[in-house]
């Protein structure tokens, strides 16, 4: 049975100042964003322009972000299947209602022409592409990737028309060799493009104007003389840039080079020399986050890829907070499963964990805590978090059924503690219910 533990409550003095860095306090497991369909590895999601609603692809199935006029909402609708690939990016056109989806290891781009009508994919509508990790639009008219070149030695940057039929590409840079491929990201404001070599950790920009006309002249640039440098040779994070926020800094993920390293690094590009803003671990375990960024409402999903299903961390403003279900209201009800369990399990107990507290007074707590007004006090969003999610995960038990009687209170008495957690299971192993969520 979960406990729904508040490690996402982590808070870190000294990143205020930066208007364009969220406080990591806001951040927190965002439940509702979807997990990687069977044989994808990611969830990857474009922010339109408009309200910053969400498009969201899992490998499988395209979700819209619900909306309320131009609010958002914390859920998704499924608005179409049959997308199959592992995600390397999404993207959005300017109209905000043409979508481009990037199967990375597959080789592909799906475009969607109109993502408010019907999005199920139609056989032979994919275009097919170089492989590539990454990619992100110049403009409308051409797509961006990152890859891995054919003979291995290092990565290239392709673009791909897409105005022509079928669409065409060509490679408009090389990396150096034993480069690799990172994330990718326009700056709109200058026309610049941030590449990164994550072996070294070396970060450079490319003007857009530049790599259309290597396109159109099938001329290559080059690394090292027509890139801008960012900051030092190792100094940022190996993701590459994900975004660049409204101000012009840059928002990368990935690591050191080293496991137990990574975060989400905010970048000031344009100060001498570049400089580290902040670098935020909303997991506490320096995954080696992915991330998507909503330029429109300058917020940050951060997925971190260590754990299965993948754990996407979200501060409210780009992915609100679904109200949990609470237990606020059943107390009666808990009450009464409290005395039928107790009269079923472990007769004449006053105090299952020992803790010198009778239970019936932690249930009073849980009560009081659960009906607060504030959602957003701490105690009540752990309360009412740690309700919902073990209610979950005990409707999913092989037992449910049979300890049905008890279905608010069980989840309530594993949440208060570890002690209560392991008398109870014990007991409820020894009658022939176990549980094993």
């Amino acid at each position: 049975m979960r406990i729904a533990l508040a490690s996402i409550l982590i808070a870190v003095c000294g990143v205020a100042a930066w208007a364009t860095v969220p406080d990591i306090a806001t951040f927190r497991a965002a439940s509702a964003y979807p997990v990687p369909a069977s044989g994808a590895s990611l969830v990857l999601a474009a922010s339109d322009n408009h309200s910053g609603r969400l498009l969201v692809w899992d490998g499988d199935t395209v979700y819209r972000q619900d909306v309320s006029g131009t609010t958002l909402k914390g859920t998704f609708a499924a608005a179409g299947s049959g997308y199959l690939g592992d995600p390397a990016f999404v993207a959005l056109l300017s109209n905000n209602t043409t979508a481009i989806l990037g199967g990375g290891v597959d080789g592909l781009l799906y475009r969607i022409a109109d993502i408010g009508q019907g999005l199920d994919f139609v056989s032979g509508s994919e275009i097919d592409v170089p492989t590539h990790f990454s990619g992100t639009l110049l403009n409308d008219r051409y797509v961006v990737l990152d890859r891995v070149r054919d003979d291995l030695i290092g990565a290239e940057i392709v673009i791909v028309d897409l105005s022509t039929t079928p669409p065409s590409f060509r490679t408009v840079l090389q990396k150096t060799a034993g480069s690799a491929p990172a994330r990718l990201a326009l700056n709109p404001s200058n026309g610049r493009l941030y590449v990164m070599n994550p072996t070294t950790r070396e970060l450079r920009s490319f003007a857009q104007t530049a790599l259309i006309d290597a396109f159109t002249n099938s001329t290559p640039l080059d690394w090292a003389t027509d890139g801008t440098p960012i900051g030092a040779i190792g100094q940022f994070l190996n993701g590459g840039v994900s975004g660049v926020t409204p101000a012009g800094e840059l928002v990368l993920g990935g690591n050191e080079n080293a496991a137990g390293t990574g975060g989400i690094q905010w970048v000031d590009p344009n100060s001498l020399p570049a400089s580290i803003l902040a670098t935020l671990d909303p997991a506490g375990t320096a995954p080696t986050y992915v991330l998507v960024y909503s330029r429109k409402l300058d917020q940050v999903i951060a997925i971190d890829p260590s754990v299965d299903p993948p754990v996407a961390y979200a501060s409210k403003k780009i992915i609100p907070i679904i109200p949990p279900d609470t237990p606020c209201g059943e107390f009666e009800t808990v009450k009464s499963e409290f005395d039928a369990f107790l009269e079923a399990y472990s007769p004449g107990s006053t105090d299952l964990d020992g803790d010198t507290i009778p239970d019936t007074a932690m249930l009073e707590l849980v009560n009081l805590y659960s009906c607060r007004s504030n959602e957003a006090d701490a105690l009540t969003f752990a309360t009412n978090t740690a309700y919902d999610d073990n209610r979950e995960t005990f409707a999913l038990e092989s037992n449910a059924t049979a300890l049905t009687d008890y279905s608010h209170v069980i989840p309530i008495l594993l949440a208060m503690n570890q002690a209560m957690q392991t008398y109870v299971i014990g007991l409820l192993s020894d009658a022939g219910t176990p549980l094993s969520g």
